[in-house]
């Protein structure tokens, strides 16, 4: 790898260059925290909306949470959508998960 290649992410306040090797690694180490996470949080984070709300403020992407919690990208882009807008989904009126 030249110097300087690889991708940029961001931290908190500053961004770093993430060598292109090891990108593939931090996504994996990243979806698995995030699949302990919500084994720990099961009982307080009891629907989709709520998982996946609280894997964003994590700083997951539509993508990883999708990965995560096993759906797609559009569904997670729509759960964000109804809790910005306070809709419920047809499975939190319906009290299911």
């Amino acid at each position: 790898m030249k110097h300087g290649e690889g991708r940029q992410g961001e931290s908190g306040n500053f961004s770093i260059i993430i060598p292109e090797e090891f990108y593939a690694s931090i996504k994996v180490i990243s979806r698995s925290l995030g699949a302990i996470v919500m084994r720990l949080w099961r009982s307080q984070l009891n629907t989709d909306a709520a998982r996946i709300k609280y894997l964003q403020g994590l700083g997951f992407n539509r993508n990883d949470i999708a990965g995560v919690l096993g759906t797609t990208p559009a569904t997670v882009s729509v759960r964000l959508s109804e809790g910005r807008s306070g809709k419920k989904s047809r499975r939190e009126k319906r009290g299911k998960d």
